[in-house]
């Protein structure tokens, strides 16, 4: 399945995360592989603990981090993308 705007996405229950300073460190254990990412990672993160579409997070954080928007879907796709390789969340 694509990854766009119209996607669902959520955090795997199984990852687990926490914070280093600014920075987030995802674990996911049944690779014993880390992730690393800084604040709006972070930000993602959090807001994706539920199920949430890819367009909601874009529409949040653009708000918040006062960016263009679509220059915001474009990283956050990119982001998911990083996250989905790693076997870190689920996109329906």
């Amino acid at each position: 399945m694509d990854l766009n705007a119209n996607s669902v996405v959520m955090a795997r229950d199984s990852v687990f995360s926490t914070t280093v300073d600014d920075d987030l460190v995802l674990f996911n254990p049944d690779d014993g592989q880390y992730f690393g990412s800084g604040t709006v990672g972070m930000r993602i993160w959090t807001m994706i603990g539920e199920k949430r579409k890819v367009a909601d997070i874009c529409g949040t954080l653009a708000e918040e981090f006062e960016v263009d928007a679509a220059r915001c879907e474009q990283d956050v796709l990119q982001f998911l993308a990083s996250l989905r390789e790693r076997d870190l969340i689920t996109v329906s």
